[in-house]
């Protein structure tokens, strides 16, 4: 027994011995274990942080471009051109498929109407009725009532966009401003996940695009203002001078027709004559003042109706000269092509024979001298009228300024010369109607020569016949 148990405890200290050497060989490996762990740890926070950087300069990089792209905008477009441009950028830096703008519509029980899009929009009509704003049919009207972002889910699974569209990858935006909702933008992503990924960047953006649609809001809403007063200022400048230009003849006819009222029997017969023939010249002034307004009344109301026909020269020639005085009509003289009267032409012969009216009476009225009205062909098939003057002609930076309405030469707007600058006006939107054209140049020598010119259709025959259609142009 002795025996026994002294080799027992004769074993004891080798197996002490046999763990002793074990123990550190263990600690060794769990301390390389730990180690593995802790840089494995380490190396895989710098991987995510690299990654993070990387997102945060791309990010960077993606708002910077939009930003640029938004401060390149121009506030002075229209709301669609506006919306179209701020949604390219998005599309060019963003990545997504497509993007829309809805803005509200106009009416108390409107909803939203598309403004703008860039890309192909797939998830939303053009028109959201009142109806699908309502939260508990929709995101729309989720992301609108809550003012904040939603996502439909990469597979739609988040719900309806409105009743009965259900989309996978779109993201709904409102556009906000202080506490007025001027929109909401609508993106269709391309890739899965790309909301969550692009979310924060989107956001930054929809505040910056507010508050660029907002700028551009009162930019036009002051160039409005600012068209208001000028368009008042402008009536009021022309209720003045049409006052004073009627006023005119009205007191010279009147003068002289009270006169021959109270002693026309004991005037002279030679006298009498004369007070008659100043007081129709007078009315016929009047006449054709009044004429030129309600013209241009009419043609700012409904633009110039062209009912063309078939005409020859000679009927334009008697018809644009047949309301001149006989002292007007001695001053002119019509020159002609090598068809002359015979010159078979196309058009609106009423409202071309008031141009050549127009433009006779105007050089009768600044001219001295006599008065020459050239007709020819024009290049190719059109036809050409030229009125020429031996006046003073007018200065280079007015040769496109007469055509104006109620523009007059300040030297003329101070003379005794009558009118309200209206004729030439009335006759470039009658020629423009015709699909010509009509323009001025001063002439060596002195004298204004006033042309214009009109096409002529293809003739299939020689004579055709008479043909007659009307056409409108504002």
């Amino acid at each position: 027994m002795i025996d026994g148990a002294g080799s027992t405890l004769a074993l004891a200290p080798a197996a002490a011995t046999r763990v002793a050497a074990v123990v550190p060989g263990l600690y060794a490996w769990v301390v390389l274990v730990l180690i593995a762990i802790i840089v494995a740890l380490y190396w895989r926070g710098e991987v995510v942080r690299d990654r993070m950087a990387a997102q945060r300069e791309r990010l960077k990089a993606e708002l910077l471009a939009i930003t640029a792209g938004l401060a390149a905008v121009p506030l002075d477009l229209g709301p669609d051109e506006l919306a179209g441009h701020i949604l390219r950028e998005l599309t060019t830096h963003l990545g997504v498929a497509a993007a829309s703008l809805y803005v509200p519509a106009e009416g108390a029980q409107a909803g939203l109407r598309r403004i703008g899009h860039s890309g192909l929009p797939r998830a939303l009509p053009p028109e959201l009725p009142r109806a699908y704003l309502d939260p508990t049919v929709g995101l729309v009207g989720r992301s609108l009532t809550q003012r904040a972002a939603f996502s439909s889910g990469d597979d739609g699974g988040a719900g309806y966009l409105v009743p009965g569209i259900r989309r996978g990858g779109v993201g709904l935006f409102p556009v906000l401003h202080r506490d007025d909702t001027v929109g909401l933008l609508v993106l269709e992503g391309e890739t899965a996940g790309w909301f969550a990924r692009d979310r924060d960047l989107v956001e930054v953006v929809v505040q910056e695009m507010a508050m660029v649609i907002v700028n551009a809001r009162l930019e036009r809403d002051a160039q409005e203002r600012a068209r208001y007063r000028e368009m008042a200022r402008v009536r009021s400048e022309i209720l003045a001078n049409v006052s004073h230009e009627l006023r005119t003849p009205l007191g010279v006819l009147r003068g002289y027709l009270e006169t021959l009222q109270a002693s026309g029997a004991r005037m002279p017969e030679a006298q009498r004559g004369e007070f008659l023939e100043v007081a129709l010249s007078e009315e016929r002034e009047l006449e054709d003042m009044v004429d030129n307004l309600l013209a241009m009344s009419r043609i700012e109301t409904a633009g110039v109706r062209v009912d063309g026909t078939w005409f020859r020269g000679a009927d334009l020639r008697r018809a644009g000269l047949r309301a001149l005085t006989p002292a007007a009509a001695g001053r002119v003289a019509w020159t002609e092509g090598k068809k002359g009267d015979d010159a078979l032409l196309y058009g609106d012969l009423p409202q071309l024979a008031g141009v050549v009216h127009n433009l006779v009476q105007n050089a009768i009225k600044y001219s001295p001298g006599a008065v020459r009205v050239e007709m020819a062909p024009a290049d190719g098939t059109g036809a050409r009228v030229c009125v020429v003057d031996e006046g003073t002609g007018v200065r280079e930076d007015e040769l496109t300024r007469i055509f104006e309405r109620f523009y007059r030469s300040p030297g003329n707007a101070l003379s005794e010369i009558r009118g309200f600058g209206l004729g030439l006006s009335i006759a470039r939107r009658v020629v423009e109607a015709h699909g010509g054209r009509i323009w001025a140049h001063n002439r060596e020598g002195g004298g204004l020569a006033v042309c214009f010119e009109w096409p002529q259709p293809p003739r299939a025959t020689g004579r055709p016949a008479a043909g007659k259609g009307g056409t409108s142009h504002g």
